[in-house]
């Protein structure tokens, strides 16, 4: 985990605070929520944090959203908390968009300047690699699940008339679903692949 913290520091690529990073900065919100259900392993983070060598790279994620130029907002969850009710209203980091959530991302992101104000985002937390599209002459949206077909794939971004909000997916992280995925996002070509890791 600090190895990834210190590479993304190197770095000094865009970077947003997760549902984790949160919890870790928020011990007050241990009990009641759903935080709650990691006490023990927040508690052994934080004492790694606690190290004055490492407060540094936990303070680099403390942004809940950042734009990458002006075409994509990059965010964890969601950029409001798009799945409260009365009993828990999550923060916007614990928030998830799955592929049935059309709704919620055409809605309250690409129909709501006050919540996304860039044509694409870029987002996580369900590890589900793919992406929706909104077509601003038909109006209509769509969920595309990667598959191993389209690796190596460039798609593009260009088209004014199609919004898009991409998840790289596993984030280096096999599952039963789905491979070793990330994202390559070409700004000046204005396209973005999937890469797979085919040896995990």
């Amino acid at each position: 985990m600090l190895d990834t913290y210190r590479i993304i520091e190197k770095y000094k690529g865009p970077a947003v605070q997760g549902n984790w990073e949160y919890w870790l900065t928020h011990p007050e919100r241990d009990h009641g929520t759903y935080q709650s259900k990691y006490t023990d392993q927040l508690t052994q983070r934080r004492q790694l944090f606690d190290e004055k060598e490492n407060r540094k790279m936990l303070a680099y994620m403390t942004q809940q959203t950042t734009q990458i130029e002006d075409s994509f907002t990059l965010f964890h969850g969601c950029t409001y908390p798009c799945h409260g009710n009365s009993d828990y209203q999550p923060h916007p980091c614990e928030c998830y968009l799955f592929p049935r959530d059309l709704n919620i991302v055409t809605r309250g992101l690409f129909g709501n300047p006050q919540n996304l104000t860039t044509p694409h985002f870029l987002f996580g937390h369900t590890h589900i690699p793919g992406y929706f599209t909104y077509s601003l002459s038909s109006r209509k949206n769509m969920w595309q699940l990667f598959t191993l077909s389209m690796q190596n794939r460039p798609i593009s971004y260009g088209d004014s008339t199609l919004r898009f909000g991409i998840n790289p997916g596993t984030a280096g992280i096999k599952t039963r679903r789905f491979p070793r995925t990330a994202l390559l996002l070409d700004t000046a070509q204005k396209n973005f692949t999937y890469l797979v890791d085919t040896e995990a």
